[in-house]
């Protein structure tokens, strides 16, 4: 992999010690990086600055996928979203 892959591409999983991590240029459902970035949380993770995806459009990016992976964690999405309206 080198800078020119990276520059071609949009989404790429990067795998390390039995865990995936997304990098996404691009959601379905949601646009491209430029139209998300603004509805993040930002976080600090092991000393880095990370942008997390809000439950709101987590939901909404895996229903527009709809794979069946994405589909059936939709009901605990949900839940989680029902129960955090309610405090």
């Amino acid at each position: 992999m080198d800078a020119q892959f990276i520059w071609n591409g949009c989404n790429f999983t990067l795998t390390a010690q039995g865990m995936d991590l997304d990098f996404l240029g691009e959601m379905t459902g949601l646009g491209t990086y430029d139209d998300v970035i603004g509805n993040t949380a930002v976080i600090e993770l092991s000393s880095l600055i990370v942008h997390v995806l809000g439950l709101k459009d987590l939901i909404k990016t895996k229903q527009a996928v709809g794979r069946p992976k994405d589909l059936a964690v939709l009901p605990i999405l949900k839940e989680l979203q029902r129960q955090l309206n309610q405090e």
